[in-house]
């Protein structure tokens, strides 16, 4: 792995072989306290993943069957999946979007996508700083660039691969 490369591990878990001795002390308690994990093939699939980037940064996010993960030799970084499905982006937009944000979705062709697009991004932006939902709100794209929630900037990239919004942010 080079100093500056990011990857991105998307699965569906088909060929995963899964064994407990894989998990950290946190997910096999994660485990024992939600045994429905068990059959939870994201969270097989996403913990699969998380040992396979061991030796790098890495955030993870898991949807229905599907998960991904993103490592690399960066200081911060996260990752964040949607499933494009309708919603009530109007509630969305009003709880934490910022004015630049709302404008972008609402100037676009494809509002669906490019209001996943933004969320991700806000997402992965939590992700990489460890913050919790309450800052949702105060991270995000102006038409500086994407920002934390102290104002600095992040790089980031958005993939869309079928009916998935993927996003990382990351910090150097």
């Amino acid at each position: 792995m080079f100093k500056n490369d990011i990857y991105i591990c998307f699965s569906d878990g088909e060929d995963v072989k899964f064994s407990k001795k894989i998990l950290s002390k946190k997910d096999k308690r994660k485990l024992k306290c939600s045994p429905n994990l068990k059959t939870n093939s994201s969270f097989i699939t996403s913990r699969f993943l998380k040992n396979k980037a061991k030796k790098a940064k890495f955030s993870l996010s898991h949807k229905e069957k599907f998960a991904v993960v993103a490592f690399g030799k960066v200081r911060k970084l996260g990752v964040d999946m949607e499933i494009l499905h309708k919603r009530d982006i109007d509630g969305v937009m009003d709880f934490c979007f910022n004015e630049f944000e709302c404008e972008l979705v609402k100037k676009a062709d494809e509002k669906l996508q490019i209001f996943y697009q933004i969320y991700t991004l806000k997402e992965a932006v939590l992700k990489a700083k460890k913050l919790g939902f309450e800052f949702l709100g105060r991270v995000g794209l102006s038409k500086d660039g994407l920002l934390d929630e102290k104002g600095r900037k992040m790089f980031y990239k958005s993939y869309m691969i079928d009916k998935f919004i993927i996003s990382i942010a990351f910090r150097y």
